[in-house]
């Protein structure tokens, strides 16, 4: 039997006026036994990645304090996701105020959101150079170029953007 398992799952799907909803879930088990099973569901908005609502719940906790760290979910709202997200989340989610678990769900949860947003432009956008346009400023203000093999600056991606562009 697995002494620890920590489980997160994001499901992204999409509302009105460009807009994603990311579902956030994560689970932790002791020996089988459920101890943490916390939701947060997180709308963004594609463009500019602000976060327009956020609401959590606390389905299974240790302790009934727990579930007063729902109150710092406020602090995201009108937030961007973008490079000092995840010190925002840690400092304020993360907090003596907050639940490192709940901080942990909503890290993850960011991530995700890049690629929500990403599938959102590529699926949703009709004009291929607008989609590139968007896709290119998100990844100069995420600071995602020279963040991988993929994504550095003579690498596939921004190769496929420059040959687009070129059309």
């Amino acid at each position: 039997m697995s002494l620890f398992n920590r489980s997160i799952n994001v499901e992204v799907e999409e509302e009105n006026g460009g807009v994603i909803r990311l579902n956030g879930r994560l689970r932790d088990t002791q020996q089988g036994k459920t101890i943490h099973e916390i939701e947060a569901n997180m709308s963004v908005r594609v463009t500019d990645g602000e976060i327009v609502k956020i609401e959590g719940k606390m389905l299974k906790v240790p302790m009934d304090e727990c579930s007063g760290a729902l109150k710092t979910l406020k602090k995201l709202r009108g937030n961007r996701v973008r490079p000092g997200y995840g010190k925002l989340v840690r400092q304020n989610i993360g907090s003596n105020e907050g639940c490192v678990h709940l901080a942990s769900l909503l890290l993850a949860m960011g991530n995700v959101s890049v690629q929500g947003s990403a599938t959102y432009a590529r699926e949703r956008m009709s004009d291929e150079g607008e989609t590139n346009a968007l896709m290119r400023k998100v990844a100069e203000e995420l600071n995602l170029l020279d963040s991988c093999i993929c994504w550095r600056e003579d690498g596939p991606i921004v190769r496929e953007w420059e040959e687009k562009e070129t059309l």
